[in-house]
């Protein structure tokens, strides 16, 4: 069924409501943010009115005095457990901000102990508290604007920082007292301060992610408002001071439920991470399984086409001695296809083995293909190894060259000075430039990008070369082109020699899967 493509409409072009999809995406957590703090905001606003309307002693003055107590040390405890939340989620996922907070959430508990009577000194009393509360916004200002994570500071210099910082405002708090400065005035400006924090905070939410910025914002509100009001009552007898406790046991009960939920928010995060990281994980290996089930049978297949290639190679009658070489050149390197998938193949390094009988199979194979290949490999040169690996090396080398140099003689060549064994293969292309003398190795890496092959054929040739203790590099060749040069540790049993390569010994049996 075709349906119809539908033009629209001047009804849908003449729309002009509001745009929803901004809204939710640039307000929702502004607005989740401010609705408690204008809350707040209100009733302080609606508290200092009932107040001037009805008098702030309208009530039995000991009753408002132990219930404000009582809300203070409840305020107490609520700001106790939101540092304990704030230190653990820093201590658990080292967030900078977040030991801040704690440090600021616990000097905030004194409060309850600074609104204790102190004789008749009620201004001592209400300086003492205002001291606990410049620290603290001093310590929440850090939490606002310091980095997510922050290791240049140790945990114990920020104690000491802050203790020290606790005695330096207590002084203060005296000097106040002494000089006799208002304290209406000093509350008043503290609790502004508090205010313009909450701002900072408010301002900040997005960057934080809404992990503390809401909740600090609203906690910052209702502090700086219960800060004003009890300055207005600095005696604690009247219903100023019992509208600050309310505020301020608000506040810290806010500070622990959303502490708290972060911490709540946090853990589900990880267990959903987690759960997406075992997901993952099993996935992957249900993929392994599948790609090393597939090799195993692809490998099998290989197992069973080597050797009946081998069988078909050893019922050919040769019709020349030439015929003859080639069909035992063909038995040796079908011997080491055979060993190379076996599966109970071992990589064994460390075995001294004759460097012709190794490789010189290989080159008559590359010969007989039409391969321009001439070597010269001494007679009796030992080296140590691993004889197949020796063979795949140079034949991959020689037919990097024969790609990259086609037309032009390939020529291989080996000497001792009685330590190591070098073997060079030797090219008349266009040669390796020097930049890019390392960058060949490398898996991936082709030196003409719109030529066929995987970029693999190097690669695998220096491990197998470092594998038994040698090294594998290019250079220039005199004249024109690249030479490979195969560093392998010499064997016993060696000796230097410079005679061609005749018929090469008889290879060794095939072992049978």
């Amino acid at each position: 069924m075709v349906i119809p493509h539908s033009e629209p409409t001047d009804e849908a072009e003449s729309y002009r409501g509001p745009d929803r999809r901004a809204r939710v995406e640039t307000t929702t957590l502004g607005v989740r943010a401010a609705r408690p703090a204008i809350l707040i905001l209100v009733f302080a606003i609606g508290w200092v009115l009932a107040v001037a309307i009805i008098g702030s002693t309208a009530f039995e003055v000991d009753s408002l005095r132990l219930a404000g107590r009582r809300l203070e040390i409840a305020g107490g405890a609520f700001a106790i457990l939101a540092g304990v939340m704030c230190a653990l989620r820093w201590r658990l996922r080292g967030s900078a901000s977040s030991l801040w907070l704690a440090l600021a959430l616990l000097v905030l508990s004194l409060h309850g102990i600074a609104f204790a009577d102190y004789g008749n000194d009620a201004d001592g009393t209400a300086a003492a508290t205002l001291a606990v509360f410049w620290v603290a916004a001093g310590l929440v200002a850090c939490a606002i604007r310091c980095a997510e994570v922050d290791t240049s500071v140790s945990l114990v210099i920020r104690l000491v920082g802050t203790l020290a910082a606790l005695a330096g405002a207590f002084v203060a708090a005296a000097v106040v007292v002494i000089v006799g400065v208002p304290i209406v005035v000093v509350g008043v400006v503290t609790g502004l301060v508090y205010l313009v924090l909450a701002r900072s905070a408010f301002k900040r939410m997005r960057h934080l992610g809404f992990v503390d910025g809401g909740w600090l914002a609203t906690v910052l509100v209702a502090l700086g408002a219960a800060i004003i009001l009890r300055s207005l009552d600095p005696s604690a007898d009247g219903l100023d001071a019992l509208g600050a406790a309310v505020l301020g046991c608000t506040a810290f009960a806010l500070a622990a439920v959303g502490s708290l939920g972060v911490s709540s928010s946090a853990a589900i995060r990880d267990r959903s991470h987690l759960l997406h990281a075992r997901i993952e994980h099993a996935e992957e290996a249900q993929l392994r399984h599948q790609l090393e089930d597939g090799y195993a049978e692809r490998l099998h297949e290989l197992r069973s086409s080597v050797i009946a290639v081998t069988g078909g190679v050893r019922s050919i009658e040769p019709l020349a001695a030439s015929d003859t070489r080639l069909t035992r050149a063909l038995e040796a390197e079908l011997a080491r296809l055979q060993e190379l998938v076996s599966p109970d193949n071992v990589t064994t390094t460390g075995i001294v083995f004759d460097l012709e009988e190794a490789i010189v199979p290989t080159l008559e194979v590359c010969e007989a293909a039409g391969w321009p290949v001439i070597w010269n490999i001494p007679a009796d040169l030992h080296v140590t190894g691993r004889p197949a690996g020796c063979a795949q090396v140079i034949h991959a080398l020689v037919a990097n060259a024969h790609r990259h140099a086609a037309g032009t003689p390939i020529e291989v060549s080996a000497t001792t000075n009685g330590q190591h064994a070098t073997v060079r293969v030797e090219d008349r292309g266009p040669g390796v430039p020097r930049a890019q003398r390392d960058l060949i190795f490398e898996r991936g890496f082709r030196g003409d990008p719109d030529g066929s092959g995987f970029g693999l054929g190097l690669t695998v040739a220096r491990r197998l070369t470092r594998e038994q203790g040698g090294e594998l590099w290019v250079e220039s060749r005199a004249g024109g082109g690249a030479t490979f040069v195969m560093l392998l540790p010499a064997g016993a049993g060696k000796h230097a020699g410079s005679t061609p390569a005749a018929e090469p010994s008889k290879p060794p049996a095939l072992r049978l899967l």
